[in-house]
C-alpha cells in the first residue's frame, strides 16, 4: 500500500545503517560519542543518539556534514555513504553534461562508481578518409557493456573533459557552446616565447573561471588569451600566479541536433585586472564552496 511504502523504507534504512555500523564493530551510541569528541555537540557534523528515530521521519535526511562524519568514523568512503542514502555522485557529471550552463565546467569522471556497468562502443572500420567533423555514428557502434574500472587504457592518458558554456566565446565558432571537449594535459612544447598565435585551443583557468581559447606568449611567464573572431581586449596573464594551463583541446563532441545559443558577455568588452589564483583550501567548508563555484552550482547550498 502507498501509505506503508515510506515507513518501510525508513525502517529498512535504519536497519541498513545499523548493519553497516555493526560491520565495523560500532553502535550508534559509540558513533555519536565519537562525533561529539571530534567536532562538538553543536557542530553540524554531530550525529545524534536518536538518529534511527530521525530516519523514521519522512522529512529527515542526514546532512553532508553528518555523512562526512560517518565516513571518517567508520573508514568507509563518503561516496558509499552517499549511495546508502540515495545519492549517486555519478548523477552530478551526467547533469553537468546535459544541463545548459553559462560557464565552462570541468566534468569529473572519477565520480562514477568504478564497478558499475556502462554502455560501450567500438570503432567502425572506415576504408574511405573522413572529414574533420563527422557524426559519431560514422565512427562508432555499440559493443558489449563494460565496467568503468576496466577502461584502464583511457584512464592512463589522464585526459580531462569539459563542457563549454555559452559565455565562453574565445573559441567560437570553431568550438560551440554545449560541446564536450577532451583536454590533453601534455601541452608542454606547444607554446614558445614570441611565437605567433597558437594553432591549438587550450583550456586555461584564471580568477574568472575556465576559458577555452588560443594562446600567445609574447614574453617569459606571460600568456594572452586570444579570441578567434570577436574583438576582445587582450589581457596579459602571468604564469603560474594568474593563469593555469590545463591542457590543449584534441577532440570535440558537438550536440546534435539542438545547439545552444551563444551569448556575448558585456564584461569581456572591458579591460579587467587579473587576480592571483587562490591555492586549494583543505578545510571542508571552503573546499565545498570552491567545488560548488567551479561547477557553477550555487543551488547546492540550499539542497544541503
Amino acid at each position: 500500500m502507498p501509505s506503508e511504502s515510506k515507513p518501510l523504507r525508513a525502517l529498512d534504512l535504519a536497519a541498513r545503517l545499523k548493519a553497516i555500523l555493526a560491520s565495523r564493530g560500532l553502535t550508534l551510541h559509540q558513533v555519536s560519542q565519537t562525533a561529539e569528541d571530534l567536532y562538538g555537540k553543536h557542530s553540524p557534523f554531530f550525529l545524534p543518539h536518536n538518529l534511527y528515530y530521525e530516519l523514521g521521519l519522512h522529512t529527515f535526511t542526514p546532512s553532508l556534514h553528518q555523512l562526512f562524519a560517518l565516513s571518517r568514523i567508520t573508514n568507509y568512503k563518503l561516496a558509499d555513504w552517499l549511495y546508502v542514502f540515495g545519492f549517486d555522485l555519478g548523477d552530478i557529471t551526467r547533469l553537468e553534461a546535459l544541463l545548459p550552463s553559462k560557464h565552462t565546467v570541468l566534468l569529473d569522471p572519477s565520480l562514477d562508481d568504478p564497478n558499475c556497468w556502462i554502455p560501450w562502443f567500438e570503432s567502425k572500420t572506415n576504408n574511405a578518409p573522413l572529414p574533420g567533423v563527422v557524426p559519431m555514428t560514422r565512427l562508432l557502434e555499440y559493443s558489449i557493456p563494460s565496467r568503468v574500472s576496466g577502461l584502464s587504457e583511457i584512464h592512463n592518458h589522464n585526459f580531462l573533459y569539459a563542457r563549454l558554456g555559452r559565455l565562453d566565446l574565445f573559441a567560437f565558432p570553431d568550438l560551440l557552446p554545449g560541446s564536450i571537449v577532451r583536454i590533453n594535459p601534455n601541452w608542454q612544447g606547444l607554446l614558445q616565447i614570441g611565437q605567433k598565435i597558437s594553432d591549438q585551443f587550450f583550456l586555461i583557468e584564471h580568477s574568472r573561471g575556465l576559458c577555452c581559447c588560443r594562446l600567445q606568449s609574447c614574453r617569459a611567464n606571460t600568456l594572452i588569451p586570444i579570441s578567434t573572431q570577436l574583438p576582445y581586449p587582450q589581457i596579459e596573464l602571468r604564469t603560474p600566479e594568474e593563469v593555469s594551463v590545463l591542457g590543449f583541446i584534441d577532440a570535440e563532441i558537438r550536440p546534435v541536433p539542438t545547439l545552444e545559443s551563444a551569448d556575448v558577455p558585456e564584461s569581456l568588452s572591458e579591460h579587467w585586472r587579473p587576480e592571483i589564483l587562490v591555492p586549494p583550501r583543505r578545510k571542508f567548508g571552503p573546499l565545498l564552496r570552491d567545488a560548488r563555484r567551479k561547477r557553477c552550482l550555487p543551488f547546492v547550498r540550499h539542497l544541503l
